[in-house]
């Protein structure tokens, strides 16, 4: 009886062992690339954060009031009261802004009348 007892615990043993040595490998493999892939997920979850920091800073920039008339101004065209507004013509315009004309007067002139 004490031999059959000890072939079932060398057997025991032995497949116990198999089955370490096989599934050791796989386990490694699996921590490996679920190790990559948390990597990857982080790189995301920092990107999403600077993301929202952004936007939180841009949400309290447009809650101020200075960001209202601003947008009220540039996009809608309304001034304050007692405000003129000045159109310039294109030339004029362009002359402010700097593209400034460098032909000559008679040159000017010249393309007028001819």
């Amino acid at each position: 009886m004490k031999l059959v007892h000890n072939r079932i615990v060398r057997l025991l043993v032995i497949v116990g062992s198999l089955f370490l040595i096989i599934n050791l490998p796989r386990s490694i493999y699996d921590l490996l690339r679920k190790r990559g892939i948390v990597v990857q997920q982080e790189g995301e979850l920092r990107k999403i954060r600077e993301e929202n920091s952004e936007l939180a800073r841009r949400l309290t920039e447009a809650q101020t009031p200075q960001f209202v008339e601003r947008a009220a101004r540039e996009k809608l065209g309304l001034v304050r009261d007692r405000e003129i507004i000045v159109l310039l013509p294109p030339q004029a315009a362009a002359t402010a802004s700097g593209l400034v004309d460098r032909r000559t007067n008679w040159k000017k002139w010249w393309e007028l009348f001819f």
